[in-house]
Parts: C-alpha cells; sequence; structure tokens
C-alpha cells in the first residue's frame, strides 16, 4: 500500500523546447495565433481586446460597453441570444482589465464554423439598446450596493485611487451616479474607438484544421480595419501618506492593504521579486501565514502579489483580521520584512519556494489551453516564450544572499503605504 506520509521524490527539470504558434496576419492587420491541439476538439478562442479601463473618459464605460456585449446582437434578443449560444453548446466570458479585454469563446469543433460567424455578428456590429443598457444598470447598482457593504472591496478601491487619483477614471471609486450616467450613446461611441484591427488580437487553440482555419480566418478579416491603437498613459505613482484609515463603526472585522509601487513586468529584477514575494506572502508556507495565521492566529488567510501595468506595478499585501488585532497584525507584517532584511533565509525554506514556483511554472504551460493563456500574456507586455526559461533559470539561481538583497531593496517599512478599512479609529 502506498503510504501517503512520505513525500515524492523531486525530479529536475529536463530541457525542453516550447512550441511555436502558427501565426496568419490577416488583410486587416489582426494577427491570428493558432495553437494546434489534434486531440481537443473543444476549440478554445480568445480575443485580446486594448479597451480596458485605462482608455475610458468616463468612469465604468469600459467594463459596462464589453460586459454587456452578450445583450447586444443585431437583430436578437438577449434571450434569443443565449438560447442560439446553448443550441451550439458554446460559452461566451467577457472580462475587463486596466488594459485589455478578453472575450473567451469555447465552443464544440463540429459547431464552431456557425457558431464563430454567430459571435462574429454582434463584435462587428453590436446594437446598445436601451432595454439592456437599463436592465444592466440595475444589475450593477445591487451589485455596488452589495461590494459596498465588504471591507476587502473598499480597501483594495482606496489602494487604486491612491495610485491613480480621482482624476482618472481607473482611479475614480466608482459611485452609483456613475451607472446611472451610462448611456447607449457612450457605450456605442466607446466599442468603435477601442474595438478595431490595430487594437486586437486572436488566438485559438485545439483540433482546427486547414477548413476550420480558413473559416475563422474570414470572420476575422470582417473586424472593423480601423486606424488608431490605444496608447496606454504613463503612469507617475504620487507619494503617498503612511496610512490611510477608513472607519467603519459596524464592521465585523478590518481589511488591511500594505503597498507600494514597484518594478515592471520587463524589469530584469521582475523573477527575483517574485521569488521574493513568494517567500514573504505567496504561498501557504510563507513567513506572513506563518505568522499572522499559524502563529498568531489574527487570520484566517494573508497574500502578497503585485498588479501589473504596461511599465509598473503595484507590490500589495493584503488580509483581513479581527477589529482588536490591527496594530498587531500591521506590526507581524513589517516584522517578517524586518527579518528578511536582517537574517539569511534558511536554504531548505528556499528550497521549498523555489519547488513551489517552479511547480507553478509548469503548471501555467500544462496543455495548450493553459500554454495560450500564458503565451498572451508575454505579447501583452511585447515578451516571447524566452521569458519562460528566464524564470525557471532565476529560480533555480536564486540563493539565500540574494533575498536578503532584494528585501533590504524593496521590503522597507518607510516604502509602504498602510491601508486600514474597518473599525480601527484614526492615529
Amino acid at each position: 500500500m502506498l503510504d501517503r506520509t512520505i513525500a515524492p521524490p523531486i525530479h529536475d527539470f529536463e530541457p525542453f523546447v516550447l512550441p511555436q504558434p502558427s501565426s496568419v496576419q490577416l488583410p486587416n492587420g489582426i494577427p491570428f495565433k493558432l495553437f494546434i491541439n489534434p486531440h481537443l476538439d473543444l476549440i478554445h478562442f480568445i480575443i485580446r481586446v486594448k479597451a480596458g479601463v485605462f482608455f475610458e473618459k468616463q468612469k465604468n464605460v469600459a467594463a459596462f460597453c464589453y460586459s454587456i456585449l452578450s445583450e447586444c446582437h443585431p437583430s436578437l434578443s438577449a434571450n434569443e441570444f443565449d438560447g442560439k449560444l446553448d443550441y451550439f453548446g458554446a460559452t461566451l466570458n467577457l472580462s475587463v482589465g486596466f488594459e485589455y479585454v478578453t472575450i473567451s469563446f469555447i465552443v464544440p469543433k463540429t459547431n464552431c464554423k456557425n457558431a464563430f460567424s454567430f459571435l462574429s455578428e454582434v463584435l462587428i456590429s453590436p446594437s446598445f439598446k436601451e432595454e439592456s443598457v437599463k436592465k444592466q444598470k440595475e444589475i450593477k447598482i445591487k451589485n455596488w450596493e452589495y461590494s459596498s457593504l465588504k471591507t476587502d472591496i473598499r480597501a483594495n478601491r482606496l489602494m487604486y485611487n491612491a495610485f491613480f487619483g480621482n482624476e482618472k477614471p481607473y482611479g475614480k471609486i466608482i459611485e452609483i451616479s456613475d451607472i446611472q450616467s451610462i448611456t447607449p450613446e457612450l457605450l456605442t461611441e466607446f466599442y468603435h474607438d477601442t474595438f478595431s484591427a490595430p487594437n486586437i488580437k486572436v488566438y485559438a487553440t485545439g483540433n482546427i484544421d486547414d477548413e476550420l482555419e480558413k473559416h475563422i480566418a474570414t470572420c476575422i478579416s470582417h473586424f472593423p480595419a480601423g486606424n488608431r491603437s490605444m496608447t496606454t498613459p504613463q503612469i507617475i505613482f504620487p507619494k503617498l501618506p503612511p496610512k490611510i484609515v477608513d472607519y467603519w463603526e459596524n464592521a465585523m472585522q478590518t481589511s488591511l492593504v500594505l503597498c507600494r509601487p514597484c518594478l515592471s513586468y520587463t524589469d530584469q529584477e521582475y523573477f527575483d521579486f517574485e521569488i521574493l514575494s513568494t517567500f514573504l506572502g505567496g504561498y501557504f508556507g510563507s513567513r506572513l501565514m506563518q505568522n499572522l495565521r499559524e502563529k498568531n492566529g489574527y487570520t484566517y488567510s494573508v497574500n502578497s502579489a503585485s498588479s501589473y501595468f504596461a511599465d509598473q506595478s503595484v507590490f500589495f499585501i493584503e488580509t483581513e483580521v479581527n477589529n482588536d488585532n490591527v496594530d498587531y497584525a500591521i506590526e507581524a507584517c513589517f516584522t517578517e520584512m524586518k527579518i528578511l532584511r536582517e537574517q539569511l533565509a534558511d536554504e531548505e525554506e528556499l528550497n521549498n519556494v523555489k519547488q513551489f514556483i517552479l511547480g507553478s511554472l509548469m503548471r501555467s504551460i500544462d496543455g495548450t489551453i493553459q500554454y495560450m493563456k500564458k503565451y498572451i500574456g508575454w505579447e501583452d507586455y511585447a515578451m516571447t516564450e524566452q521569458s519562460f526559461y528566464d524564470g525557471i533559470a532565476a529560480v533555480q539561481k536564486a540563493d539565500v544572499q540574494l533575498i536578503e538583497s532584494l528585501a533590504n531593496k524593496y521590503l522597507k517599512e518607510e516604502d509602504f503605504t498602510t491601508i486600514v478599512v474597518g473599525k480601527y479609529p484614526s492615529k
């Protein structure tokens, strides 16, 4: 019988080469990249549009515009559109980030031609109907009312507001009036400004034969050609105060975010910093988890991560604690940073972190679907699959001296702003 008390052996990586997708440049300029997998008859498409919140002139326009597309078929109602997707066995997901909109479409190969043609109809000529906009407003207002009761969401919004400010739509904290002011005309204008060839890339994976590839390429060729590429605005973060407090008298617990500006995705120290971030709070055995959860019971979970933009990032630690333990939790976070600055880590602990990161890297390319998503991330920052090899090399060569050096560079208490939302008096 297998003894589950004994961990399986850890094997070193053997060299391998990532496959290159085939690429087609369509007449309207849109790149179409295919990750062929003859064993996958469920075809996955990702349409990447540079149309995120960075490019909106009014708060909530980008998210509203693209999230409502499933209700904007030029001749069908929302129910009829959903019924047609069900008939094809297709799934459509729409998400909006700071820079990019992601349109994910999954459909069986047997229905792929008709289904993608059907999707193209709404992408080429969406109709933002007054009735659909009104209904979405009601839904978004309800969601706003719910999220406004959550301290963690408020803390996250305050973080971005602190860095980007009220002057920019992507920094302004959304109010009900921002939702109510959305009109079909605003959505139509934003969509036509952004959904054009210079801002679009299309990716697909699955059992795509020549005939299907040609059909999909023809559909994409009918996407608007346009003549304007969206330019990501330059980001200059202001100097923030040491602490931002939002007091909630009736809060059952308090949310904490410790944050600071940090390096870009393309910085030469990116991979090294990711090791430090994981060490501090990026996995279940991290320093912060051991202190705040295992040792002191201040929280159920704590996490450190980075939010990356075009040429900068925000590094943050986030957690929720009992109202009585706020100061203790903040102090514990800075204590762990101080220890990393002043004491060399244990070799075994570093090895555990390295194995965790290497495993995560391998999972990120496990299968053509995951690999395609990873590849898209590289292209977002004008990078290639060489980034993957660089990541493995950086992790393998990392040592405890590197962790100490990075901690002294990036984990100084005076560089952080602490955001507190909950029953905590301003000090």
